[in-house]
């Protein structure tokens, strides 16, 4: 459902689903200073308090029902249905903006209510995570939902980026002082230039002094959503059918794609005439099964290593997904989108334009505090790569140095968490949306650090 224009939520159909009325939940004394904080990703939501050193809860940012029912299940309800083929999904999330507020406002209830959160929103601070240049009507439609229908005492909103740039400068400043060493006026951990990469696209987005460089900051349109679905096109052309095995084949990825160090050398072993035998010998080398599930005795895929001798009693006893060159081929799209058909550079190209949008002076330490965040830089080979492809791009007299933090994927909850704590000017008040409106609350939350 798209959101209305900005003046008011009455008109939202979601009144009826306040959670104001549930006697459920916990109200938490006011001098406690609660503080929510909702990393409120496309794929999953992480939540948790300020304070807290990870997050409380991940949960499914979807709805789903059972093929043939009109029941839908919310966050762990999924988690009874063993064969996900059987549920059809509906996700709030299009292209990485929140559009659909119906389902968002059910999983909200669901996720700020007794089972989870057990919050009284009057009594709360919400932190909340929103992508880099959502369009003004939608960003005005959430401010709207936060403070109307769900009635936050407080809100404070920002891309996830933000939040992991100030975190990765938070960490390196208490490092040097640690070390003694003496920080730079406009150097080393005044810029970073944080990397992204979610289930929806990639961000790159610089940063100085807690402040994004919004003229560099770019978007490549690939996340872990299309790397899954080209998996999936693949492997159901070349082997069985799984179009409808999505979280399967999001698995299956997760577990046995890695990034190439070489992507042209790659190919070149495993095409016909580099010699048969050769051939075969690198795909021996990459092949890897992915044994399905059968829902009886297990009801998860998981991965089993593969003997060339063994592979014809392995495919009797159990089905089987054998995986090969997609392997390296479908992450190789974030580097490479072309090879999907679309019209932009990869994730290389992104993050020399974003520090080329940026003031001269900032470049150096933008390359030399790279940071990786989000769940598609968990593939083996993916910093290495990058580093790999900067180095050839950026001139040689600027240090490239890419860091992959242990956390990406909680790392910007981790980031909002403690700023929640530290720097309270970034929320804006439940009284001063009354008194000034969305629209404008919007552009007073935007006018900080984003």
């Amino acid at each position: 459902m798209a959101p209305p224009a900005a003046g008011g939520a009455s008109g939202t159909g979601l009144s009826g689903h306040q959670n104001t009325n549930n006697t459920n939940i916990v109200t938490r004394p006011q001098n406690e200073g609660v503080t929510l904080v909702l990393d409120n990703g496309a794929d999953r939501m992480k939540m948790g308090f300020a304070g807290d050193p990870a997050p409380r809860f991940y949960i499914p940012n979807c709805m789903a029902k059972l093929k043939g029912q009109l029941q839908w299940l919310i966050g762990e309800d999924m988690d009874s249905v063993n064969n996900t083929a059987n549920l059809q999904y509906t996700r709030p999330f299009d292209r990485g903006y929140l559009t659909d507020w119906e389902a968002e406002h059910q999983i909200w209830v669901r996720a700020f209510g007794a089972s989870k959160a057990k919050v009284d929103p009057a009594q709360t601070r919400l932190v909340l995570t929103e992508a880099p240049f959502t369009p003004s009507p939608l960003a005005t439609f959430s401010t709207q939902v936060v403070f109307e229908e769900f009635g936050f005492a407080a809100c404070a909103k920002m891309p996830a980026a933000s939040f992991s740039g100030y975190r990765y400068s938070l960490m390196e400043k208490q490092q040097q002082q640690q070390l003694g060493h003496q920080q730079d006026e406009g150097t080393g951990v005044d810029a970073v230039l944080v990397i992204d990469s979610g289930f929806s696209f990639t961000h790159v987005v610089p940063m100085y002094r807690g402040e994004a460089q919004r003229a560099g900051v770019r978007r490549v349109n690939v996340g872990g959503k299309l790397l899954t679905n080209l998996l999936k096109e693949t492997v159901s052309y070349r082997q069985w059918n799984m179009m409808d095995e999505f979280q399967l084949m999001n698995d299956a990825k997760e577990a046995l794609c890695f990034v190439s160090q070489n992507f042209g050398a790659e190919m070149a072993k495993i095409r016909p005439g580099g010699g048969p035998s050769r051939q075969v010998r690198t795909q021996e080398a990459l092949r890897r099964n992915f044994v399905l599930p059968d829902f009886q005795t297990t009801m998860r895929g998981y991965v089993q290593d593969v003997q060339v001798q063994g592979h014809q009693q392995t495919e009797a006893e159990q089905q089987v997904l054998s995986m090969e060159v997609e392997r390296f081929v479908v992450p190789e799209v974030l580097f490479r989108p072309s090879d999907v058909g679309l019209r932009q550079g990869g994730l290389p190209e992104a993050v020399v334009e974003a520090v080329e949008a940026c003031d001269i002076g900032l470049r150096g330490a933008l390359y030399n505090n790279i940071v990786l965040t989000g769940g598609n830089v968990l593939f083996p080979g993916f910093a290495q790569r990058l580093h790999t492809e900067l180095r050839i791009r950026v001139p040689e007299y600027y240090s490239v140095k890419v860091q992959a933090p242990p956390d990406p994927i909680e790392y910007a909850w981790r980031g909002a968490a403690h700023m929640a704590q530290y720097q309270p000017q970034i929320f804006v008040s439940k009284s001063q949306y009354d008194e000034y409106g969305a629209e404008f609350i919007q552009e007073r939350m935007f006018d900080g650090l984003w």
